[in-house]
C-alpha cells in the first residue's frame, strides 16, 4: 500500500513540475533561484531571426557578445567589431511575474530594453527580442 501511495504521489508531483515551467524552453525545475542563474558571464552562442540562424552575419567573424550580470542589479554588455568593441552598462531588473528582464542603460546612454526569457538554466540564458514584430532571439551560453 506504501509503494502505491508513494507511486501516486511521484506521478502528481511530476505533473505539478511539467505544469509549473515558466520559461517557453525550460527548465521545468530548478533548485537555484531565477537571480542565481541569470547571475554570471554569458557568451552569446547563436541568434535567431524569426526562426532563422543569422549567428555568422551577426557576428561577421568577430568574438561573440559577452554579457555580464551581477546579482547587486549591474550589468555589462561588450560588442566586439572589426575596430575594437562596445561596452553598454547599466542596471537589470525582473519585471513582474519574472518573465521578463528589463536592462537599463546607464543615464549616459538613456535607452532600456525589454526581453522576454525563453531559458534561464546555469548554463544556458535565451532571451527575445520583438522589433516592429520581428522575433530576435538571443542564445547564451555559460563562460
Amino acid at each position: 500500500m506504501k509503494q502505491k501511495r508513494f507511486f501516486l504521489a511521484t506521478i502528481l508531483l511530476g505533473i505539478l513540475l511539467i505544469g509549473c515551467k515558466k520559461y517557453e524552453e525550460g527548465p521545468a525545475f530548478s533548485l537555484r533561484t531565477k537571480k542565481a542563474r541569470i547571475s554570471g558571464s554569458w557568451v552569446l552562442e547563436k541568434y535567431l531571426v524569426d526562426g532563422v540562424d543569422e549567428t555568422a552575419s551577426y557576428l561577421g567573424g568577430y568574438s561573440p557578445d559577452l554579457l555580464e550580470i551581477e546579482k547587486s542589479g549591474d550589468f555589462k554588455y561588450t560588442d566586439y567589431y572589426f575596430n575594437g568593441s562596445i561596452i553598454d552598462y547599466g542596471v537589470w531588473e525582473f519585471l513582474p511575474g519574472k518573465e521578463e528582464v528589463k536592462f537599463k542603460m546607464a543615464p549616459s546612454i538613456g535607452s532600456e530594453f525589454t526581453y522576454k526569457i525563453l531559458k534561464l538554466k546555469n548554463n544556458e540564458f535565451w532571451y527575445r527580442w520583438n522589433v516592429n514584430g520581428s522575433n530576435r532571439d538571443y542564445h547564451f551560453k555559460a563562460k
